[in-house]
């Protein structure tokens, strides 16, 4: 036998050891009580490449359809238990200080935020004195976010987001013109300005185009930023823009938070100071703050926008349904408004927003994770280790045949419209627990209603005074860009490229006078974001 077929052969039998060995250190760190392991063709490398694809949970359902919850052995993590069946969703999110949001909220930031060992040192104590007070009393999540609740500072940021999105509208395109844009650039611009002109006020550090172009410079590798410092050396020109984002901050904080900021900046502002934060962390999280208020409603209003506008039916059934609750009137200068009370489209306009819940049931892809503290026998079957991570992938909910029908992944701009009139769907009503765009339980998205009030309020500004028609120079019209390029823990994924559009007025162009009347924060009716079980992005915005 040659030199090299020896070699050979030693190297075969180390990795057939290597394997069984990885094989005998499975089965003796598994307990028979944990839910079943799957993946571990090769072990702990198969679930840690499958994880690479934000497809995976899919194709782990459909391989695995019998299993409510499993167990990937990923390597370079700890186990994660990925939850299948809406019952043991249920019951997780009945227990929220068992299954933890706070946990997985806090080693975030300080990954993404740069925090100090002081500000650390806050997050841990206030995490524990929550888990150890009184089971009514909100998390330090839910308190930093209270002012997002129905009420006068939610109205108030309205009332300024609304403004806003008026005027960046009217400045679109002039009459009798047309514009070329990239959708995606053209409607994060927009929102960018709009909701942080709600959020920030009149001195809103994002006025600056170099703040929000570093923004999203920093944004853009945060995927690679949570693999820690270590990692900081592949994307310096992300880590010099939180350091920018920073610096902005910390002067906007530097006499407390303007007076005339939201009542959100102020309550974040007192609660985290107020903790003995020191500023200089308060201003690098409200770097972070940025992937709450911007990362996931610039996605969701662009799938949103291009849904409606690609479709010829979709388009003529929302619009005709808001221009039923517009009043025409005219002011004393002679110019003709369309007056729109904004609650009308939320309250009055099924069709409308059940394009939008639709919308986001198809491209939410949110991981619901949660830490567990403790070991826990789940619903008394499953034994769930101490110090592993659970997840409950919206994509198995959102893209079950078995709870939505044949056409799951299908776009139906009514589907929610006809599950509100059960007796008009060819499908059985879904359990609300299986619709997860905003969370669920007592992590139910904060900013929903803030989100969900400024994308459909630009939507119907958008249909009310334009055409939006593609730039295509093929001949092949709309086309619905692929999500592939997406991180497994985006929310809501970007497309993978953009899509050059012409906007310009319509025939009948109007001004459009979009009204904020409130009675202390009106809202959604309770079957759009809310149900019994809590249901419906972990992250606000």
């Amino acid at each position: 036998m040659s030199q090299y077929g020896a070699v050979g052969i030693s190297i075969a039998a180390g990795l057939v050891a290597l394997y069984v060995a990885l094989r005998i250190y499975l089965g003796v760190t598994q307990d028979p009580r944990e839910p079943p392991m799957v993946e571990n063709g090769v072990p702990f490398v198969t679930a840690f490449l499958g994880l690479r694809d934000n497809g995976y949970f899919l194709r782990l359902r459909a391989r695995y359809p019998d299993l409510p919850i499993y167990t990937l052995r990923p390597l370079f993590q700890p186990k994660l238990y990925v939850v299948n069946d809406p019952h043991l969703i249920s019951c997780i999110q009945r227990q929220h200080r068992t299954f933890t949001f706070q946990a997985i909220a806090d080693k975030f930031s300080r990954l993404i935020c740069d925090l100090s060992p002081a500000a650390v040192a806050v997050q841990d104590r206030e995490a524990q004195a929550w888990i150890d007070g009184p089971m009514h009393a909100p998390s330090p999540s839910a308190a930093t976010f209270k002012a997002l609740g129905p009420g006068r500072c939610l109205d108030e940021m309205n009332r300024t987001m609304v403004d806003s999105l008026e005027k960046l509208l009217e400045e679109v395109v002039d009459e009798r013109q047309e514009k070329s844009v990239q959708l995606l650039e053209w409607i994060k611009e927009v929102v960018t300005v709009s909701t942080t002109e709600g959020v920030y006020g009149p001195a809103n550090p994002y006025r600056d185009p170099a703040v929000r172009e570093s923004y999203w410079t920093y944004s853009a590798n945060i995927r690679t930023m949570v693999l820690g410092p270590h990692a900081h050396r592949f994307i310096k020109p992300s880590i010099q823009a939180r350091q920018h984002l920073g610096d902005v901050f910390e002067k906007y904080y530097s006499c407390g938070p303007p007076e005339n900021a939201s009542g959100l900046v102020k309550q974040r502002a007192d609660w985290y100071l107020g903790c003995g934060f020191p500023l200089r962390d308060l201003a690098n999280l409200e770097a972070g703050h940025g992937l709450a208020i911007l990362s996931n409603t610039v996605p969701t209003a662009f799938w949103f926008v291009l849904h409606i506008f690609s479709s010829p039916a979709v388009l003529k059934a929302c619009r005709d349904e808001v221009l039923s609750h517009v009043v025409h009137s005219t002011d004393p200068d002679g110019t003709r408004v369309q007056t729109l009370v904004i609650t009308t489209l939320k309250t009055s306009c099924p069709v409308l927003v059940s394009a939008f819940k639709e919308s986001t049931r198809i491209h939410n892809t949110g991981l619901g994770a949660r830490a567990i503290p403790h070991d826990h026998m789940l619903d008394g079957k499953y034994l769930l280790r101490r110090g592993t991570t659970l997840l409950m992938p919206a994509t198995v909910q959102h893209l079950s045949p078995s709870l939505w029908g044949p056409n799951a992944h299908a776009y139906q701009h009514d589907r929610f419209a006809l599950q509100s009139n059960s007796h008009l769907s060819p499908h059985p009503r879904p359990n609300p627990i299986s619709y997860r765009a905003f969370g669920g339980g007592a992590t139910l998205c904060p900013g929903r209603h803030f989100a969900t009030t400024e994308i459909l309020a630009l939507a119907a500004m958008l249909m009310l005074r334009f055409e939006i028609e593609p730039e295509d120079a093929n001949g092949e019209g709309w086309t619905i860009p692929s999500t592939w390029k997406a991180g497994m823990t985006d929310v809501t994924p970007s497309p993978d490229f953009d899509i050059g559009v012409r906007i310009r007025r319509r025939g009948m162009d109007v001004r459009v006078r979009v009204v904020v009347e409130f009675e202390m924060g009106a809202q959604f009716p309770k079957s759009v974001h809310d149900s019994s079980h809590g249901a419906a992005l972990d992250t606000y915005g």
